[in-house]
């Protein structure tokens, strides 16, 4: 009867171990110093017939592998359970990055994430830890600027440049795959509150086609200017996040 008594006492408190740590929720700040990366592309642009008075003319000229180096600051809401308690955890989570590559051009990057947890030290207030997950990226590019470009001999025109007001946005929602693994430390100050230091790498799994539009409203003449449509081969997006983050037990 001691050994039933015992035995259910021990049960009693498992589950209640378990249910009153069973979900962690997060929210974490952190600094992203990323590339986006393409292969070399053809560049056709259509020149519209009002800049010309007459009938459009196309040209084209090659565009190499470029890379782009962004840094910004992100944030991300995670949340987390157990699944061997309290050693590995599961989390799941929406990030948020807004890049800016240059003067009146913004990248959004809208990341669900994924990811393994494996705590050690679990004894103590500091818990260091390892991650690995899998992370989506809806990319979006919002740019409109005004500029100056040399316009082709080809068209035939006295003016060798003109200045357009120019719209580029990507097409079709472009979306990456990446692998991320991450380093950190758990610090509780209290049992039910962490403190949380992660150093987190992530790479694409593969390169996709960015198709890209550019539309340019020339200050030449009313109604004219180019448009440009490209295909971006082989784009990857690699990234380095070194954040700050606060967990709450519910």
């Amino acid at each position: 009867m001691r050994y039933i008594y015992s035995t259910c006492l021990c049960f009693s408190s498992l589950v209640t171990s378990s249910a009153v740590q069973a979900f962690q929720l997060q929210y974490r700040a952190y600094q992203s110093l990323a590339k986006l990366s393409h292969r070399s592309a053809q560049v056709p642009t259509v020149w519209n017939g009002a800049y010309l008075n007459g009938a459009p003319q196309v040209t084209s000229q090659s565009r190499s592998a470029d890379q782009t180096a962004l840094n910004s600051l992100g944030h991300e809401l995670s949340l987390g359970t157990e699944l061997y308690y309290p050693y590995v955890y599961l989390d799941v989570g929406m990030a948020q990055t807004y890049y800016y590559p240059g003067p009146d051009q913004k990248i959004e990057d809208l990341a669900p994430k994924a990811g393994l947890q494996v705590l050690t030290n679990v004894q103590d207030r500091w818990m260091p830890f390892a991650r690995v997950g899998l992370s989506q990226h809806h990319l979006k590019l919002i740019s409109n600027r005004v500029e100056s470009r040399s316009l082709p001999p080809t068209l035939g025109l006295t003016a060798t440049q003109d200045r357009f007001a120019v719209k580029r946005e990507w097409q079709d929602n472009p979306r990456l795959w990446n692998a991320d693994a991450s380093l950190g430390c758990k610090l509780y100050p209290v049992p039910t509150t962490a403190i949380i230091v992660e150093y987190r790498y992530s790479q694409s799994l593969g390169g996709i086609t960015i198709r890209e539009k550019e539309t340019g409203t020339s200050s030449f003449a009313n109604d004219a200017g180019f448009t440009s449509e490209r295909e971006l081969p082989g784009v990857r997006l690699t990234s380095q996040e070194l954040s700050l983050a606060i967990e709450v037990e519910l």
